[in-house]
């Protein structure tokens, strides 16, 4: 699953990925 950033919703599941952690900066805490 790949999501342009922007369209990325907030979710562990993503973060639980093999991507890179450009995920991170982009969930608000």
């Amino acid at each position: 699953m790949y999501l342009p950033v922007g369209s990325m919703p907030c979710s562990s599941q993503t973060t639980s990925q093999n991507l890179e952690p450009i995920w991170f900066p982009h969930c608000p805490p």
